[in-house]
């Protein structure tokens, strides 16, 4: 049963915005639960519980299962769109795009590294520039001051909050479990 229903709410989401909103709102709404392993019915086999193990699971990869546990990212990226039209696509990317953005913002707060809007002249110390994780330069600076045009304001996480993922070291790499309607 719950195949059928997420199925139906994936193609509800793609194919009507007002829905895909208030499955978003929903998702905002409810604290994420997590996924828990269905027990063995024989019961002379002790249950092995993972959430206790901590394993070397990519903070790279849990940020992946987020985008795809949040906004379905992994799904919309795989989806061979030949066959949908633009419409039903932009539809899709829309919920896509906001789900993913709420999800960024509720990991890493991200905001713009320079106040100076793009488009704006700046003003800043050659030693500031040459800084290359905060500033790309289109020229060789050999002045005490560089003055130019912001392209790109840059982006900043002001905080991480990637949860910490438990689970068998086999497993690290799962971005979404397999989901079985019995």
């Amino acid at each position: 049963m719950k195949l059928s229903v997420a199925l139906k709410a994936f193609w509800g989401v793609i194919t009507d915005s007002s829905f895909g909103n208030q499955v978003v709102k929903i998702m905002q709404d409810s604290p994420q639960t997590p996924h828990r392993p269905v027990e063995k019915s024989d019961e002379s086999e002790p249950t092995q519980h993972t959430e206790s193990r901590v394993s070397d699971r990519s903070p790279a990869i849990e940020l992946l299962a987020a985008l795809q546990r949040d906004a379905r990212f992994v799904d919309f990226i795989k989806e061979d769109l030949t066959a949908y039209g633009d419409a039903e696509i932009g539809a899709v990317a829309r919920n896509v795009h906001d789900a993913c953005a709420a999800t960024l913002e509720r990991l890493f707060e991200i905001r713009h590294v320079s106040e100076v809007a793009e488009g704006d002249k700046i003003t800043l110390p050659a030693e500031t520039v040459r800084n290359e994780a905060r500033y790309r330069v289109s020229q060789v600076v050999r002045d005490e001051k560089v003055v130019g045009t912001v392209v790109h304001a840059g982006w900043i996480a002001k905080k991480e909050s990637v949860p910490q993922w438990r689970g068998a070291p086999e497993d690290a790499l799962v971005l979404a479990p397999v989901e079985i309607d019995v």
